[in-house]
């Protein structure tokens, strides 16, 4: 616009500088790059609002031989997220291909300790400090509890939790049934008179 054309640069950086999570790292390096005079493409700068931006900085020399700047500002938040999905899915899978290649000939002496190392490594891929396999004894309609593992320092259940009836979950055992997942994001929501 008409209106922006010659504005100052360090007036409208002090003003923007509060959008972002490092605003004095932000009138930093806005200083940084002015000095510098060198192009600057695809830097990434994180607002406080969780949105993250990549910035341009364009020198454009024109006729007259003076130089024009060019800042491009764009929101990549939807890239950025799509890239991130897509990075924690890779390295899920290859938890996925590690675990399933480390039971081939795996000496039945050694299956406990390898099922141990492969909750372990799944329950730190998503940050849980605790994780459990359950077992189903359908001719005595129970879930038994057959390994826990927990993080360092955090106290064990696994006495709490040892077996339940699969008659107080059955949308669980439905969606077991069913090959789907039963995701649980607080075990506050667990119906705890039923599992402790």
């Amino acid at each position: 616009p008409e209106d922006l054309v010659g504005f100052d640069c360090a007036t409208a950086s002090e003003q923007a500088k509060v959008l972002f999570v490092d605003p004095d790292g932000f009138i930093k390096r806005v200083s940084e790059i002015i000095q510098d005079g060198d192009m600057v493409l695809n830097e990434e700068l994180d607002l406080v609002d969780g949105r993250v931006f990549h910035r341009d900085f364009i020198p454009i020399r024109t006729v007259d031989n003076e130089v024009e700047i060019l800042w491009h500002y764009r929101d990549i938040t939807n890239r950025k997220i799509a890239s991130m999905a897509l990075e924690k899915q890779a390295a899920l899978q290859q938890i996925l291909m590690d675990i399933s290649t480390k039971y081939i000939n795996l000496p039945l002496s050694q299956i406990n300790h390898a099922v141990m190392e492969s909750l372990s490594k799944l329950a730190l891929f998503v940050n849980a400090d605790r994780a459990y396999i359950f077992d189903y004894l359908w001719e005595d309609s129970l879930c038994i509890n057959i390994h826990e593992w927990c993080l360092p320092g955090v106290m064990s259940y696994k006495h709490n939790v040892d077996n339940f009836s699969v008659k107080d979950y059955p949308e669980w055992v439905e969606a077991h049934c069913q090959g789907r997942s039963v995701i649980i994001s607080d075990t506050k929501d667990v119906k705890k008179e039923t599992i402790l």
